[in-house]
């Protein structure tokens, strides 16, 4: 089938699934649905039950482009720009990495920690496209939301999410090298929650090549340990958060008694949980 012949949402899904699987390309058609409905604005029901919807010039112009850089490795997320997350939508683009979904097991443990609180001020450290912590803000109504990152072109796309989901707000968004200038931010929280670098330096170049390849590498990288981050976060504590406040980490899968070892000398109520894989993926814990 030619590149002219996609003119219905049939006849894309059968091009789509000979390139995509010549190419090797894993799972391609849960990749090909989701592309259909972003470009054509519609839902599952629709994309499966209008076989023979007449695709527009344009919208096959975009679908063409959306296979050639698939079957390159490019993420989904990175070609059509966005992903959703705690059934919210964020932008992103190369300077953030891609949202995950077991790190709405993050999430999901902070909403509940903070039911029937109000005034809540949350710190969101290496905020990225803001996911966390803008989830958070949409979740928790009366709650304040800093996000703090390192790089401008990431704080900028985290800024457009806040403002697409309507939190914009109740955040505040703070250019800062965790490593280096925590003590800078001159307030304390009720809850600091990161999703840090937390990858070994000598791991990095063995993940998937849509990751490795395509995801910034500095938002990778967790030193030679991997614990580069939790350990400094860990130091500053007592510059960023309130006596009994709340400290979430989305960690590695192997990553859970070392994260609690660092916080055992100052923090009590020390637990984990698992993501749907049953990985250990977060650890909370109450400053002492």
């Amino acid at each position: 089938m030619t590149n002219g012949n996609i003119d219905t949402i049939i006849k894309a899904k059968l091009y789509a699934q000979n390139e995509l699987k010549s190419a090797g390309i894993e799972n391609f058609n849960i990749d090909i649905n989701a592309a259909l409905k972003h470009f054509l604005k519609k839902d599952d029901i629709f994309i499966a039950t209008n076989r023979d919807f007449a695709l527009s010039d344009e919208i096959k112009e975009k679908f063409i482009n959306f296979v050639n850089l698939r079957k390159t490795d490019t993420p989904l997320a990175y070609i059509i720009g966005e992903k959703e997350f705690m059934s919210l939508t964020f932008f992103v683009d190369k300077s953030t990495l891609i949202p995950r979904p077991d790190t709405e097991i993050l999430v999901e443990e902070v909403i509940k920690r903070c039911e029937g609180k109000t005034n809540i001020k949350i710190l969101d450290l290496c905020t990225g496209s803001g996911a966390i912590g803008i989830s958070l803000a949409n979740y928790i109504k009366s709650s304040y939301v800093v996000c703090v990152d390192k790089f401008c072109d990431t704080l900028s796309v985290a800024k457009k999410n806040a403002e697409h989901n309507m939190v914009a707000d109740r955040c505040k968004f703070v250019e800062c090298d965790v490593l280096k200038e925590l003590n800078s931010i001159n307030e304390k929280f009720d809850v600091v929650v990161s999703n840090p670098p937390y990858i070994k330096t000598k791991t990095v170049s063995t993940l998937d090549k849509t990751v490795k390849n395509f995801e910034s590498k500095s938002a990778l990288d967790g030193g030679e340990d991997g614990l580069t981050f939790y350990r400094k976060i860990t130091e500053d504590v007592d510059f960023i958060l309130k006596k009994d406040g709340l400290l979430a980490f989305e960690i590695g899968y192997d990553q859970k008694t070392d994260v609690i070892n660092l916080l055992k000398n100052s923090f009590d109520n020390i637990y984990a949980k698992t993501d749907l894989s049953g990985n250990d993926r977060a650890v909370f814990a109450t400053l002492r």
